[in-house]
């Protein structure tokens, strides 16, 4: 057992036990990125492979400045569909695209685990931005998971917008 401490400033020890699991903290500015901190984004490292928790903006900057190397990657966790949790996603493989195509051979694609619509996602999000350096990835859609069913009325999330609406026009004919 070692001790670790609740945060640098404290002097008062907590003991854990010796663990292979390590946490970074790579974004925690909830859905506002700041010059000093990222948004939503925390990688587990067990057993030498690394899973990634969401992937707010700017995930692949944040990423690159700790030790987490993007090619050790294994797998992606989509806790929802929120652009906090989900602009970095495209960055992110691109990321690890570089680094796995300096690699040639065989690599397992990263596996990508989420909401229903992440594949749609992704794969808009990739063509639209001319990604040509995306990572391998599958994507694990979960469906028929229940999402604020038992909310009162007052806190369930607006139906989605209608495709015309917010402010956008249909395509001409």
């Amino acid at each position: 057992e070692r001790p670790l401490y609740a945060n640098r400033s404290s002097l008062v020890p907590r003991t854990v036990s010796e663990s292979n699991m390590e946490a970074f903290f790579v974004g925690t500015a909830s859905c506002i990125p700041s010059a000093t901190r990222g948004v939503s984004c925390t990688v587990l490292r067990r057993d030498g492979a690394f899973m990634v928790f969401d992937a707010g903006e700017g995930t692949q900057t944040t990423l690159q400045r700790c030790s987490v190397s993007p090619k050790r990657i294994d797998r992606i966790f989509v806790t929802h569909c929120h652009g906090d949790h989900t602009f970095g996603l495209t960055g992110l493989l691109c990321l690890m695209g570089q680094d796995r195509e300096k690699e040639e051979g065989s690599y397992v694609p990263v596996d990508i685990y989420g909401p229903a619509g992440l594949r749609a996602y992704l794969r808009a999000s990739c063509q639209l931005t001319q990604s040509r350096i995306v990572a391998r990835y599958r994507v694990h859609e979960l469906h028929g998971v229940p999402w604020l069913m038992n909310l009162p009325p007052h806190m369930k999330p607006p139906p989605p917008p209608d495709v015309c609406g917010m402010g956008m026009a249909p395509d001409a004919k």
